[in-house]
């Protein structure tokens, strides 16, 4: 019989943590089409993210890979 590994824990963290650490004091304002908007919302809800989250993380794949 193998033996499996016990799951390591991941500690919860508060969206007050988050927040303080993290704080978000700037907005950008785009103009999508409906179906863009939706495309991005769905995609983001899928990978258990917000649309910010979601579009940062995009951001931080494209920028490595030009650099």
């Amino acid at each position: 019989m193998r033996k499996t590994k016990p799951k390591s824990e991941i500690p919860a963290v508060s969206k007050e943590e988050v927040q303080q650490k993290f704080p978000k004091t700037e907005a950008i304002l785009l103009r999508l089409s409906v179906e863009d908007k939706n495309a991005i919302t769905t995609t983001a809800k899928t990978l258990h993210l917000t649309a910010t989250e979601y579009l940062v993380k995009c951001h931080e794949v494209v920028s490595a890979k030009v650099r």
